[in-house]
């Protein structure tokens, strides 16, 4: 897995060190992964936020592991409802997806939690925003860059 920093100002380390900590708590076997972090800042800072990260993650992993029970239920229902579409029938947020082709399709924003709360709750859970951009046969999307390039440009 990789992770890119730059800047230890406009990328906190405490960012890039919850970004390490979620890659490091998957539930995959340990010796099939790793985790590079490419710092084009060379930062002595995101190297200590790593060094204590690493200390850190020997807690959370086991954590994680703990509450794998919640998770596994999650898991069984997307893995359902990708074998069998028709759990998906009965929700109506999907309507906008019934005309659209992988490679033929307006673009699609949907905010799929908003926090309206917004006061820093740690019970809290941040904004989620489904982002597809529009696609046309006739067109060169340039894949994954190009899909980074619209995120950014609807960004900033």
């Amino acid at each position: 897995m990789f992770v890119p920093t730059a800047n230890p100002v406009r990328e906190p380390p405490i960012i890039v060190a919850n970004t390490v900590l979620s890659l490091l708590a998957l539930n995959y076997p340990a010796n099939k992964l790793a985790c590079y972090v490419s710092d084009d800042g060379c930062s002595p800072l995101t190297y200590f936020s790593l060094k204590e990260t690493s200390k850190f993650a020997k807690i959370w992993g086991p954590f994680c592991k703990k509450y794998n029970r919640e998770y596994e239920k999650l898991r069984r229902k997307v893995e359902d409802s990708t074998g069998d579409s028709h759990l998906l029938d009965g929700d109506d947020e999907l309507e906008t997806f019934s005309n659209a082709k992988q490679n033929n399709h307006s673009t699609i924003v949907k905010v799929v939690w908003e926090n309206k709360g917004g006061v820093g709750d740690e019970k809290e859970v941040p904004h989620l925003v489904y982002i597809s951009r529009e696609k046309r046969p006739d067109y060169v999307h340039h894949y994954k860059s190009g899909a980074m390039n619209f995120l950014f440009d609807i960004t900033f």
